[in-house]
């Protein structure tokens, strides 16, 4: 546990990860899978219900973490604050309890489940699939949904356009250096 809450509270962005410093928090898990039986303070530890909540919702949280990060990485410039990060760190726990408490728990249940076999599980991911890539293809031949768009965006986009063939003519006439091509 020492080598897992040490990884946790002491490595920062200076630590090389991964690399040599990964087995910290792997020799620690391997230790606690190893020794933390019956009768351990470890075990008792992690035996709390707090753990077990987590532990239980582990997977449905890992999945839900990632996305979450990096919308907030790709929408902020920069680092995104601490406080973000650790509001979506708890909406991922929220997330994953609800994940857990409403798919994980009625599919693992079988027949009482609302998709109580394998054939309807295909069946419905299969739908899902299909209707996303027939979204994505209608993007696709439309190059775009222009009507999510106000009119100021296309009078905006029409302005850069202009403005970017002035460049490009100025830039292949030889006027303009900018870039450095060749007049062609």
């Amino acid at each position: 546990l020492a080598l897992v809450a040490a990884a946790l509270l002491l490595f920062d962005e200076s630590i090389p990860f991964p690399g040599l410093y990964t087995l910290v928090p792997v020799a620690g898990t391997a230790l606690i899978l190893l020794f933390a039986r019956q009768g351990t303070w470890a075990a008792w530890l992690l035996s709390r219900p707090v753990f077990v909540g987590i532990g239980l919702i582990s997977y449905s949280a890992y999945l839900w973490h990632q996305p979450l990060f990096a919308f907030a990485r790709i929408r902020t410039v920069g680092e995104p604050p601490a406080l973000l990060m650790a509001g979506l760190a708890l909406l991922s726990l929220a997330l994953a309890w609800i994940s857990w408490r409403f798919i994980e728990q009625p599919f693992r249940r079988g027949a009482a489940s609302w998709l109580p076999g394998r054939g309807q599980v295909f069946a419905c991911s299969g739908a899902g699939m299909a209707a996303l890539i027939a979204l994505g293809a209608a993007g696709l031949h439309w190059q775009g949904f222009d009507s999510r768009m106000d009119e100021g965006f296309f009078e905006r986009r029409a302005e850069i356009r202009a403005e970017e063939e002035k460049r490009l003519l100025a830039v292949r006439s030889g006027l303009c250096h900018f870039n450095r091509l060749e007049p062609s």
